[in-house]
């Protein structure tokens, strides 16, 4: 915990309503850079204090759709919380995917990629 080291992931989700296509993996790519205001997200706010921190996506894709199901690769800050990045945890993470969509977007599962500094 000590060590701050970037992440890569790759995250896979559902896209209520499914997914668009060459519209809507621009609309995620557009995300790249962005600094997140990411408050405790709601799975953790009973044992951590309820902050907002800042966090950056450092980097997104490739984008693999099937259906409504979408694989996404990200780089992204040590800290950031990916799965609340996708699914906006009810407002609590701005931008999201889900918040960018328009549409709600369900974890299916998330991997660590790869530890970047260590």
């Amino acid at each position: 915990k000590g060590a701050a080291a970037d992440k890569t992931y790759t995250i896979r989700f559902r896209v209520q309503g499914g997914f668009g296509g060459p519209e809507d993996e621009a609309r995620i790519l557009a995300l790249a850079g962005s600094v997140l205001d990411q408050r405790t997200p709601s799975r953790v706010e009973h044992r951590r204090a309820d902050l907002v921190r800042g966090r950056t996506i450092l980097a997104l894709g490739p984008i693999i759709a099937e259906g409504d199901e979408v694989e996404l690769t990200i780089k992204a800050e040590s800290g950031t919380y990916i799965k609340e990045f996708v699914h906006g945890d009810a407002g609590r993470t701005v931008p999201s995917v889900s918040g960018t969509l328009g549409r709600k977007c369900d974890v299916m599962w998330l991997d660590v990629r790869e530890i970047h500094g260590e």
